[in-house]
């Protein structure tokens, strides 16, 4: 498989599939990435990008917006603190890009 079909299979749905192994039931997940896991477990996800987790938008607002970016981590860190997530999924190829394990 190439391209998004086998990020998918391989990054996401292995990711999701830890998930459901290792995670116990309830756990609370942060994420950036929302649609596939959103379908192949039953944890309560909380989006730090704000398309299923509106309140989300409000900090990138008014972090990462004025900063052209480099607020990022901090808006993450406010989202993180407000809604005490168990977990964070963060795959590679995001955090390469915009760096939110660093924060």
């Amino acid at each position: 498989m190439v391209g998004w079909r086998g990020n998918t299979q391989h990054n996401i749905l292995s990711g999701c599939d830890w998930c459901n192994a290792n995670l116990e039931p309830g756990a609370r997940i942060l994420l950036h990435d929302v649609g596939c896991m959103s379908f192949a477990t039953s944890f309560p996800l909380i989006d730090i990008v704000g398309l299923k987790s509106p309140a989300a938008v409000e900090k990138h607002r008014q972090l990462t917006y004025p900063s052209a970016g480099s607020g990022r981590q901090a808006a993450i860190d406010a989202i993180a603190s407000e809604t005490s997530p168990d977990y964070a999924v963060i795959l590679d190829g995001w955090d390469d890009i915009y760096a939110i394990k660093a924060g």
